[in-house]
């Protein structure tokens, strides 16, 4: 029996959960502590949780979504293979927050004696939502936006929870899990047949905060209409 948990790690932590007999996926988001300040302390609080958590819920693999070590605020620096943006210069307390977060989640799965694996959030984007950082409409600001459209098309309610990207961003890395491993679920996990924004013919550049939520209910809207939903 496969039972996959997927992690979104950072100091808002996102994390996705699916067995056999449930409908959908379940799903949180964890307030852990700043990882800006010290991160021990999300180390700590992370394994507190995840520990008692996977046994209790009987989990058999972990999925964390890696994190990217780069800055990019740099101009006309070479594009990152890995998220589509600039690379620029980056230090060692950044590397050391980043490369942690995977280390601990690594470290869980070994005291539960359970498999570990991390993918690249560009490897998930263009499975779940159908672009990726080699696409040249790759825009990452737009990602967050569309991964809580996604999940709300596949009946997944993030969009009312308190932390709905980190959310969206787990379920989104748990869709791509269970498809790349072949684990049948109740719900349709093949991969996005193609950008969120083309799929009705129209281009929405999210770029801002406005457009992002315009982009959401624009959606959220036209699938309540195709429903016969007022």
């Amino acid at each position: 029996m496969n039972v996959p948990l997927s992690i979104d790690g950072g100091t808002l932590t996102g994390w996705g959960l699916w067995r056999p007999g449930l409908p959908k996926p379940r799903g949180g988001v964890l307030e852990m502590p700043d990882v800006e300040r010290d991160i021990g302390w999300w180390g700590e609080a992370f394994l507190d949780w995840v520990i008692p958590f996977s046994r209790l819920e009987g989990v058999t693999e972990m999925v964390f979504e890696a994190p990217i070590i780069v800055k990019h605020k740099r101009a006309g620096a070479e594009r990152c293979q890995a998220c589509g943006q600039t690379k620029s210069d980056i230090n060692f307390h950044e590397v050391e927050k980043l490369v942690s977060l995977s280390a601990f989640a690594k470290f869980g799965a070994r005291q539960l004696g359970i498999p570990f694996r991390s993918v690249q959030r560009g490897v998930v984007s263009k499975h779940f939502v159908g672009v990726g950082p080699r696409d040249k409409d790759f825009n990452s600001k737009y990602l967050k936006s569309a991964f809580i459209v996604c999940c709300q098309r596949k009946g997944w309610e993030v969009a009312s929870a308190k932390h709905p990207q980190d959310l969206a961003d787990a379920l989104g890395t748990l869709d791509w899990y269970v498809h790349d491993r072949g684990i049948k679920v109740p719900w349709n996990c093949q991969p996005a047949p193609g950008p969120l924004f083309e799929q009705r013919g129209v281009r929405i550049d999210a770029t801002n905060q406005a457009a992002a939520k315009r982009l959401i209910n624009s959606a959220l809207s036209f699938d309540r209409e195709k429903q016969g939903v007022r």
